[in-house]
């Protein structure tokens, strides 16, 4: 009946539009000349954007109409992914061309991107479990005390559930926050919270797929456009509302409807998402704990103790070994969560070694005579060690690598001028080694610590014989100190590297594809 009555509405737009649009038709559209235009998504808004369930293909409604943009306007399109969080951001900065995921056309966005003319037109819905009878519509929510609604924060859903449903209050208990859309509604199902605010498009795509385990409920709650964003002064912003406009002109728009919204169907299974943390206003900041020195082992251990430990993980290695070889879908799991796996040892890998390197040298002026040397590294670990890797990452994403760029282009003005090179773009900087310098300042300030600690641990009187012995400071560090502080260092190194592995799962908010990139994604996949 939803899904009627918005097709309805939205050929009924397309006819008004037509004669309008008849001029648009008669002229020929911009040539972009093959140029490529990077086009920034989330793949979390089914039918919108999201992953095909059987190939983990990116597919969907924008990608659809994006292609055909691309091709009326001679342009090549890529395609990067980015959580809905740090989009408007990266937008506006100019690391992409384009974003889309259903963005709501808004006043307050306009002041940090451009927007394309609208493409859709939908309105918000509740979203609730099949067998939800405690409430039917918004003020018999608002009644209910006990009721919980998950939204990503600073979207239109969020909005007008502090608005619209709730007391207007923004810091409101019964608000649950979630980084992606597809998390939410994973939520709604194991019955985290009890309604998901959504446009029709996509909540009819959840409600297909569920079999009935979802529904919407109540009346409209609001009306929303759907657009494009560009950084602030874009040239894309004309060709692709003229390319939008002969679509709309020519039935495009409305086919695109048909195929998205009544013929295709989500799949077979009926898990939406995969399970999220849920982030509430009083959680603590993520932070690094403090490692310390592990104990002595017993001595009271018997020496043949078999690794029993050992003998169990090979067991479900070869479990799950047969397990993806004989079953198609945990194939193709494998393959797309092996991805992920191989940026995720890349970005720790290189990461750690780098802190490593960078905390050596903090240790060593920390020890040095000089006190300068001794207070700047003090300072750096006092101020670094406090601060939440995930502010790192944001930071130097979107602060730094600006402010990087801005003072390359500063010196390398003259050489623009002269037409030697081309000034640096922010994109120019990957969000991947954006990550990895994160991690790098976040982690050298403990690794400091850990390296003054082993090198502090070493006998001064063997210091003293290599420097009876005439040895250099060099060689007495590289022969003498060292080699006994390495047996101190690495159980706690150890330590690191491990909270590293873990923390580099945050890199994901950037939009770099890690391993919990596809579980962000998977969402969309059902």
């Amino acid at each position: 009946m939803f899904t009627r009555r918005w097709v309805m509405t939205a050929a009924a737009a397309s006819v008004m539009a037509a004669g309008a649009a008849s001029g648009a038709m008669a002229m020929d559209l911009p040539d972009l000349e093959g140029r490529t235009i990077t086009v920034v998504t989330e793949n979390a808004y089914p039918p919108l954007q999201f992953l095909d369930p059987s190939t983990g293909e990116q597919i969907g409604w924008e990608y659809d109409a994006m292609e055909e943009i691309g091709k009326r306007l001679n342009a090549t399109i890529e395609y990067q992914n980015i959580s809905w969080d740090a989009m408007i951001q990266a937008v506006s900065d100019g690391q992409y061309d384009v974003g889309m995921t259903g963005i709501t056309i808004r006043e307050d966005r306009m002041e940090k991107v451009d927007f394309s003319d609208k493409y859709m037109t939908s309105q918000m819905f509740m979203l609730v479990r099949g067998d939800e009878e405690r409430f039917a519509d918004a003020p018999s929510f608002a009644a209910f005390e006990d009721g919980l609604v998950g939204a990503q924060p600073g979207t239109t859903p969020f909005y007008v559930a502090v608005y619209d449903m709730l007391d207007g209050d923004e810091a409101n208990p019964r608000i649950k926050l979630f980084e992606t859309f597809g998390a939410s509604v994973q939520a709604l199902r194991t019955g985290d919270v009890d309604v998901v605010l959504t446009d029709g498009t996509a909540g009819e795509g959840y409600v297909k797929a569920s079999d009935g385990a979802l529904k919407l409920v109540g009346e409209p709650l609001g009306t929303e456009d759907f657009g494009f964003i560009f950084p602030k002064g874009s040239d894309l912003v004309e060709p692709i509302n003229a390319a939008i406009a002969s679509m709309e002109a020519d039935g495009t728009l409305d086919a695109l409807n048909t195929k998205w919204f009544l013929e295709y169907s989500l799949g077979q299974t009926n898990a939406i998402a995969s399970a999220s943390v849920i982030v509430t206003s009083d959680e603590k900041p993520l932070a690094n704990p403090m490692t310390a020195l592990p104990p002595e082992p017993s001595q009271d251990a018997p020496d043949d103790d078999f690794p029993w430990w050992l003998l169990a993980l090979a067991v479900i290695g070869v479990g799950l070994a047969i397990l993806i070889a004989t079953n198609d879908l945990y194939t193709q799991v494998f393959r797309t969560v092996s991805r992920g796996v191989q940026i995720t040892v890349f970005v720790t890998l290189v990461g750690f070694a780098m802190a490593s390197i960078l905390g050596l040298l903090l240790a060593l002026m920390a020890l040095s005579n000089s006190l300068v040397l001794r207070q700047i590294a003090r300072f750096y670990v006092e101020v670094i060690r406090g601060i939440p890797i995930i502010v790192l990452l944001f930071y130097i994403a979107f602060v730094g690598a600006p402010a990087l760029v801005w003072l390359i282009n500063g010196v390398t003005w003259p050489l623009q001028q002269l037409g030697w090179i081309e000034p640096l773009l922010v994109r120019d900087i990957s969000l991947l080694w954006r990550a990895i310098l994160a991690l790098m300042i976040g982690y050298s300030a403990f690794i400091a610590e850990v390296f003054r600690a082993g090198i502090l641990a070493v006998d001064k009187g063997q210091i003293e014989a290599a420097e009876a012995l005439g040895l250099s400071p060099f060689q007495r560090f590289r022969f003498v100190v060292f080699p006994q502080a390495i047996r101190t260092i690495l159980p706690p190194l150890g330590n690191d590297f491990v909270a590293m592995v873990k923390d580099s799962s945050l890199v994901s908010v950037l939009g770099v594809a890690d391993i919990t990139q596809p579980i962000r994604s998977s969402p969309t996949s059902t």
